[in-house]
């Protein structure tokens, strides 16, 4: 997000806050990000055309 949008300026930017809250018995190993393959069956063409920015290729794929 812009710092206009966070003071309520208003205006055409679009922004993306992403949170994460790490609870007692919190263990990284139980962490999953979603892959490429799992977007593309649960998401449009079109959401993971503008969508495919955020998911890290896996190591060895260009």
């Amino acid at each position: 997000m812009s710092n206009r949008d966070l003071a309520g300026g208003g205006g055409e930017e679009e922004g993306l806050l992403i949170s994460e809250v790490v609870v007692p018995g919190f263990d990284f190993a139980d962490l999953e990000f979603l892959r490429k393959d799992e977007m593309d069956e649960l998401l449009t063409t079109e959401q993971v055309r503008e969508l495919s920015w955020m998911v890290k290729n896996p190591e060895g794929e260009e």
